[in-house]
């Protein structure tokens, strides 16, 4: 009995640290207010498997990003964005991961200021 109720709450633990992490993640996502506005131009949106968004955003930014990440954008030239993001991310993940990398194209620096 004493080991189910220490397996029961190490789970609650892990369950509020990873609440914890995602709220933070959220935060980190989100872009400013100043960068935080549909962007005037010419936007492509690229979706691929989320295995291949890594290795898509390596190519097509022309540099290696080294990690593993969900979506990209980077500027063609001026009024002109690509997005590259996974095609099968959850729906409210897609949504914040769409604003993040429009941000980007809004002017957002990659090292995410606030």
């Amino acid at each position: 009995m004493g080991e189910m109720m220490l397996t029961a709450k190490a789970a609650v633990a892990l369950f509020l640290m990873a609440l914890a992490s995602g709220e933070a993640e959220a935060k980190r996502l989100q872009p400013p207010a100043r960068y935080d506005y549909p962007f005037e131009g010419t936007l492509r949106l690229i979706e691929v498997p989320k295995a291949f968004v890594t290795a898509e955003c390596n190519a097509e930014a022309g540099y290696e990003l080294g990690q593993q990440i969900r979506g990209c954008a980077f500027l063609n030239g001026p009024g002109d964005c690509t997005i590259i993001l996974a095609k099968y991310a959850r729906i409210s993940s897609y949504s914040m991961l769409f604003r993040h990398e429009q941000a980007h194209c809004n002017g957002w620096p990659p090292d995410h200021p606030h």
